[in-house]
């Protein structure tokens, strides 16, 4: 059973209102402090964060820099405060600066997430670069110049990355979605690659519901012609199901697969729901041979009874030169023995069903043919 991201009936709520989500990161903007930053490496100064890897720089522009050597094409994304990333690749080791905090909410096994962050090449590098992501289970007690990237610190899971920022002139915002794999009280930010600055972050929780677990139905087998409830418990921005149906609500009855993609604040889950039907009861099926339509009320119409129901259905009706007079699809449709809009002649007929019934794992259509008398 495919589970990448979906109960047997759960609330349905659609929405096309933006999402407003609470961003899991205090001081994502860098302005709150203790004191301005007067040289290079003094995060100490900076409120709610931990220096994670090396000595990444505190910037600000009442502070320092401003106009200072390697910083001088710093400026913030909003307000007046930054951070610098150092990281460099040499041979097979890399080397990168990192920030970290302790969440007021752990990140949840199973949940999506939405980072965002405004990203600047410094202005010495001619190649892209980017910043990494990861979850740790606690606070690293341990020297952070012990390490040379965020990876090697203790319990480190990589969460996601943001590649192929390039713009030395301007800030761009950046996001990426990715699912926690376990549950992460500590988040920490690298540099990666190649000088960077970073400013304006936040951390968001995309779905209220542990969609890396599913949020459709569980596969399962249901009686033929019973039906599977399919909606999902969150608002969503956008869906699409497999097979084009047209409403995110909804009942399957068909036996296969199913896979449903949905949307929200621009992240994308998707899971997928098997679905096989069995027969529960012995199938019955009657078809009178005779009836005769002179609206006394008592067998005016032909047609089939039975006590399962039909995944196909087809009754023709013909008469002895082999005339089509009648056709449905409808089970409970009968006929009324007018042809062409008048009453039929007294005689004989043919009825031809064809058929299969719900939940029958035989394949292909079963066919009855029988002979049909009209008498009035």
């Amino acid at each position: 059973m495919l589970r990448q991201l979906f109960v047997l009936l759960w609330f349905l709520a659609v929405s096309s209102l933006p999402v407003l989500a609470q961003n899991l990161l205090r001081n994502p903007d860098f302005e709150e402090n203790t004191a301005l930053p007067l040289s290079n490496g003094q995060v100490n100064v900076l409120s709610e964060w931990d220096i994670a890897v090396s000595s990444p720089d505190y910037l600000h522009e009442g502070g320092f820099p401003p106009d200072v050597g390697a910083y001088e094409d710093f400026f913030p994304f909003s307000g007046d405060a930054g951070m610098f990333f150092g990281a460099q690749v040499t041979g097979m080791d890399q080397f990168g600066e990192a920030i970290g905090q302790t969440l007021d909410e752990p990140l949840q096994k199973g949940f999506l997430y939405k980072f965002t962050a405004a990203l600047k090449l410094h202005i010495q590098m001619n190649f892209s670069g980017g910043i990494h992501l990861y979850g740790l289970p606690e606070k690293p007690a341990v020297n952070p110049d012990d390490f040379q990237n965020a990876a090697s610190l203790p319990g480190a899971v990589f969460l996601a990355d943001i590649i192929n920022v390039a713009d030395v002139d301007n800030y761009d915002l950046f996001s990426t979605c990715f699912i926690a794999p376990a549950n992460f009280p500590y988040f920490v930010i690298s540099g990666f690659d190649r000088l960077i600055y970073i400013d304006q972050v936040s951390l968001e929780e995309v779905f209220p519901v542990a969609v890396g677990e599913g949020f459709l139905p569980a596969d399962t087998t249901i009686c033929g012609g019973d039906e599977l409830i399919a909606t999902i418990p969150f608002a969503v921005d956008a869906f699409t199901w497999s097979d084009e149906h047209l409403n995110l609500s909804r009942a399957i009855q068909n036996p296969g697969t199913y896979s449903l993609t949905v949307e929200r604040n621009g992240c994308l889950a998707e899971d997928t729901v098997s679905l096989e039907t069995e027969l529960c009861v012995e199938p019955s099926i009657y078809i009178p041979n005779a009836f005769s339509p002179n609206f006394d009320g008592f067998n005016d119409e032909i047609g089939v009874f039975a006590n399962v129901p039909f995944e196909t259905f087809a009754l023709k009706i013909f008469d002895r030169w082999g005339a089509l007079l009648f056709s449905t699809t409808d089970p409970d449709e009968q006929w009324n023995g007018k042809a062409f809009g008048l009453d039929a002649p007294i005689g004989a007929y043919t009825l031809v069903l064809q058929y299969k019934i719900a939940g029958d794992p035989a394949d292909g259509q079963e066919q009855i043919t029988q002979s049909l008398t009209l008498v009035r």
